[in-house]
């Protein structure tokens, strides 16, 4: 026989009974509600309190869930608060249970047609389940197969547990009420910034509407703990043992923050487990805010910490609320961590030549597949240097990481130094060559060398496309050709190399920039599959499209990364 054990909440001293909640309008912000609505409100979280009020009867007389008061009239709330007068309710606190035929009243239209309105929290419904596991057990087939008197052996030696068991299932009720009656205690003051949502009331002239209940101005969290008579180490407790219990019933299935992510329009189409779960956490956050207001600081975790495999999950409840307000960003970090998030790296760079050696080597490094997650903006030059700095706050939006790849070339410098000094631009994400792409990661020998072997590839005869150009001879030039231009088109090593070749050859070796710069990805790939694991970062310095690509390109699209962490 399987018993599910019965956890009750921590014991709490709490002052006002019933009647005294009611009568300070605590009520207002979270209406009590009529047992059919309990009902209903049971059935969407996949838990059964039968048809009519009989079974809801018989719980309330066995005290496993009692209600909280009945009404002697007609309740009709949204229109004054309280909504009735006191003296027209039986609160539970106040008698034993009563067969529920004591608690009638007639309506004056409907004379002869008894009414039984039995009022609820709809906190109530935090251990609504417990009450349910607790009227029954599970025995194994197997033991209900055997011969009668093997049967009733097993069956006695388990009877000890079993009254165990009837004994704590009619104690909820009675442990529960004290977090009950805090919760209604903290509701007005809290529930809305949980919920999102405010009951509002008809001014009595007709004009307007006011905030139901007493405003937050009207007590302080320091009064509002006077009033209820528990302690701050109480409430400490109490908050611990909901997000707790919240965390106990939501899946295991790696959703658990993303679910807590979800707008709270979303939280009513939820059913069974998670939507039980979801109660607790928002139990928990109207507490952690009441602590938040007393102490000037978040409550710390739980002392107690359990290793059931979900650490990271209760960290992040503890820290920052277990139904608290998510931020855009968390949303993205949660999403990665699911491995659910559709978009990629985004790159902003200055032209096509950066997109297509970034490109190469994330498919050496990740494979084909990983293209699909990179995205490249081509700015289209230099003189688009004002246009980076928006375009990357944009993409980082939604992408996992935007990161910018440019030169010195023009005001680009100028503007992406502002904007790193600034924190537009995390330094981490901006790769600044001190010359051009092709400058910055070969020397000019190399880019020279590299010149010859795609002209060589170009033609069947070699000769035909001999030139004579040493490294220093091209610097020369180099330096020439940019002295002669104005400071927003300053040509690039390699488009002088290039241009200069074409020239000496008599535009016999015409090398295309783009084959010239995909054949210096490859290059560069070849230096990647030689080099070992200590070379790696003597590489990287060298290479600086190298080290960006693999610390922050691939990095960003090959792990996710816990949530909470910088990206």
């Amino acid at each position: 026989m399987r018993i599910k054990p019965l956890r009750p909440p921590p014991s709490l001293t709490i002052a006002p009974t019933w009647r005294e909640l009611y009568e300070a309008r605590s009520f207002a912000q979270r209406e009590l509600v009529t047992d059919s609505t309990l009902r209903s409100a049971a059935k969407a979280r996949d838990m059964s309190l039968g048809f009519g009020q009989e079974a809801l009867e018989d719980l309330d007389q066995a005290g496993a869930l009692r209600s909280v008061a009945f009404s002697l009239i007609g309740y009709w709330t949204g229109f004054t608060t309280p909504s009735v007068p006191s003296d027209e309710l039986r609160f539970a606190d106040e008698s034993e249970a009563r067969s529920w035929k004591e608690h009638r009243w007639e309506h004056d239209l409907e004379p002869g047609l008894p009414n039984v309105t039995a009022l609820y929290s709809p906190w109530q419904l935090l251990h609504v389940d417990d009450v349910l596991d607790g009227t029954g057990a599970d025995i194994a087939l197997e033991t209900l197969l055997l011969d009668d008197k093997e049967r009733d052996q097993q069956l006695d030696a388990l009877r000890g547990w079993a009254e165990h068991q009837d004994e704590t299932w009619r104690e909820p009720d009675a442990s529960w009420t004290p977090l009950m009656k805090l919760l209604v205690g903290a509701q007005n003051r809290y529930w809305p910034d949980v919920s999102n949502r405010m009951s509002i009331l008809p001014k009595p002239d007709g004009e307007g509407y006011v905030r139901a209940g007493p405003s937050p101005e009207e007590t302080s969290a320091r009064g509002l703990l006077g009033f209820l008579g528990c302690s701050e180490d109480e409430v400490l407790a109490a908050y611990h043992f909901l997000v707790e219990r919240g965390l106990d019933r939501d899946p295991r299935d790696g959703l658990t923050l993303l679910r807590r992510a979800r707008p709270r329009a979303f939280h009513l189409r939820w059913h069974g487990l998670p939507r039980r779960a979801q109660d607790n956490f928002d139990a928990a956050e109207m507490l952690r805010l009441f602590l938040v207001e007393l102490t000037n600081e978040q409550p710390p975790r739980v002392e107690a910490w359990p290793l059931d495999g979900r650490q990271q999950e209760r960290a992040a409840l503890y820290d920052r609320g277990p139904s608290a307000r998510w931020t855009r960003s968390e949303v993205k970090q949660e999403l990665l961590v699911a491995e659910l998030y559709p978009h990629g790296v985004h790159i902003i760079g200055e032209g096509p030549s950066e997109g297509l050696v970034v490109e190469r080597l994330i498919t050496h490094l990740l494979g084909p597949d990983a293209l699909a997650r990179l995205e490249f903006f081509d700015l289209g030059g230099s003189g688009a240097a004002k246009w980076v700095k928006p375009l990357a706050q944009a993409f980082d939006q939604y992408a996992i990481r935007a990161l910018v790849i440019v030169d010195h070339e023009g005001q680009m410098a100028e503007y992406m130094n502002a904007a790193v000094q600034r924190g537009d631009i995390a330094a981490a994400d901006l790769c600044l060559f001190d010359d051009s792409l092709e400058a910055s990661n070969a020397d000019v020998q190399e880019l020279l060398d590299l010149a010859r072997k795609v002209g060589n590839s170009l033609v069947d005869d070699p000769a035909t496309i001999a030139f004579d150009l040493s490294a220093e001879e091209l610097e020369r030039v180099h330096a020439d050709r940019r002295g002669r231009s104005s400071r927003g088109d300053r040509p690039g090593l390699a488009d002088t190399m290039l241009r200069e070749i074409r020239s000496r050859t008599n535009g016999a070796l015409d090398i295309d920039k783009l084959d010239f710069v995909e054949a210096l990805a490859d290059f560069m790939i070849e230096e990647l599959e030689a080099a070992g694991r200590a070379d790696i970062e003597e590489l990287k310095r060298r290479r600086p499209i190298i080290g960006f690509t693999i610390d922050r390109v691939a990095e960003a699209i090959n792990r996710p990364r816990p949530a909470g962490s910088n990206p």
